[in-house]
């Protein structure tokens, strides 16, 4: 099965402009064209990517887990036409960096910052993904290296991840967080309160499957996964403006639950650990920018463990 390009970027405007119409005039094809387009790939994947109703367009689970790959697809696509229409980046270091979505923000954004800014020659690309998607870029060379989050008993069993060193560099955690206003604070948050509330989840490796177990686990209903998204600024808007409840990084929230807009739900079973680590390819050595661009990471996001444990 060969995907169109056309039809993935389509897909990608429909999600971006939040429906047909819209997107139809962005792109500026007809409507019609547009429909028959994402009809087609739906076709060819075997699933539906968008429901439509008279309230509007919303992306479906299929169209979730479509969502990153074509991103990354698109992306790299551009970047190749780019290199050839922009001749003059050939001369600088191209670094190709792979970010869990959590740290397209904040203290990760600041360190990709500081990289551009200690050498103004290197010129830097990010992408975003689950873990299984950045270590299959890593490994197909489609990326310098990546930053993941990796939940901890996954640490101990890296060794099926051939080709790949994985180095620990800082620990997160997700913990569950809702405005101070929240209903839920009117009573002790039980699970099976919690079974009942609707949820903001981030798009990150074995995230939704820790939490679903926790209600499977208690024989409780599951969750409703209002939303499901790699971007922690829908996260922060589905907690701050929706009234969601939503996991997030620790590292995101300390100044919101300082402020006390926020607040921790008291619910140990739903605090996630994870590892923040670098991933690179153990058959290429890391040249010199890339080094570099690695210390920074290190400096910036946390503390440097010492040891490189890599796959065989």
């Amino acid at each position: 099965m060969t995907l169109d390009l056309r039809a993935l970027q389509h897909f990608l405007a429909i999600n971006q402009q939040g429906g047909f119409a819209r997107a139809a005039r962005a792109l500026r094809i007809s409507q019609p064209s547009l429909s028959r387009s994402i009809a087609l790939l739906e076709q060819q994947l075997g699933a539906q990517l968008f429901d439509r109703s008279t309230k509007g367009t919303a992306i479906t689970g299929a169209g979730m887990r479509l969502l990153p790959h074509a991103t990354m697809i698109i992306d790299g696509v551009e970047r190749a036409q780019a290199l050839f229409e922009s001749p003059a980046t050939e001369s600088f270091a191209q670094l190709r960096i792979g970010l869990s979505p959590h740290l397209l923000h904040g203290a990760g954004a600041a360190a990709i910052g500081a990289i551009l800014a200690g050498d103004g020659r290197t010129h830097v690309a990010t992408s975003t993904g689950t873990m299984e998607s950045l270590i299959d870029q890593v490994k197909a060379g489609e990326i310098t290296f990546a930053v993941c989050l990796i939940a901890t008993r996954l640490m101990q069993n890296l060794n099926r991840y051939e080709g790949c060193g994985f180095e620990e560099i800082a620990h997160e955690t997700l913990i569950p967080v809702a405005r101070r206003d929240h209903p839920v604070f009117d009573d002790a948050p039980t699970l099976g309160r919690l079974s009942q509330c609707d949820w903001a989840v981030p798009h990150q490796m074995s995230v939704s499957y820790r939490f679903e177990s926790v209600f499977f686990r208690q024989n409780l209903a599951l969750p409703k996964e209002r939303l499901n998204t790699t971007s922690m600024g829908l996260m922060r808007a589905a907690i701050a403006d929706w009234g969601l409840i939503g996991l997030m990084p620790r590292s995101m929230v300390g100044d919101d639950l300082a402020s006390g807009a926020w607040a921790l739900v008291d619910a140990p079973d739903l605090v996630f650990d994870y590892a923040l680590a670098i991933i690179r390819p153990t058959a290429l050595a890391p040249g010199p920018e890339a080094l570099r661009a690695m210390a920074i990471l290190r400096d910036r996001l946390g503390m440097t463990v010492p040891g490189l444990v890599c796959a065989p």
